[in-house]
């Protein structure tokens, strides 16, 4: 028995041989679990992916920070699965940009506005002294 298993047994009560409480036993079934996840669905063509720096998720950075918990934005052009997919391919390519460009815009008004109300608030507390 080594050390290792000689102090938590100590400190946990637990007999030698016997496996961990928390510690799940080792897995035996390798080939089963292989083969789920080769199963597991295709990636969705309509889901539109976007980059980490996008604006709409700072946008929904923001709107988080006032709402409290929000669902993560999540964009299909096609929750049916209903429409061709060359179709949906040919819109997405039209969308992503139209997309950045609308929430950078959107963005940029928030800003403005956010920074107008600081300044208020700036002038009101100056003119209160």
């Amino acid at each position: 028995m080594s050390i290792k298993n000689k102090i938590a047994a100590f400190l946990f009560g637990e007999k030698p041989g016997e496996p961990a409480a928390g510690v799940p036993p080792p897995q035996q079934d390798v080939p089963e679990q292989a083969a789920q996840a080769a199963s597991a669905p295709p990636p969705d063509p309509a889901l539109l992916k976007l980059s980490g720096d996008h604006p709409i998720h700072q946008l929904y950075d923001l709107r988080r920070k006032e709402a409290g918990e929000l669902p993560a934005p999540r964009l299909s052009l096609d929750e049916d699965g209903i429409l061709p997919e060359d179709m949906v391919r040919r819109e997405k390519n039209k969308l992503l940009p139209l997309l950045k460009s609308i929430c950078g815009f959107r963005l940029r008004e928030v800003r403005q506005k956010r920074r107008a109300a600081r300044g208020r608030k700036r002038r009101a507390r100056t003119r209160g002294r």
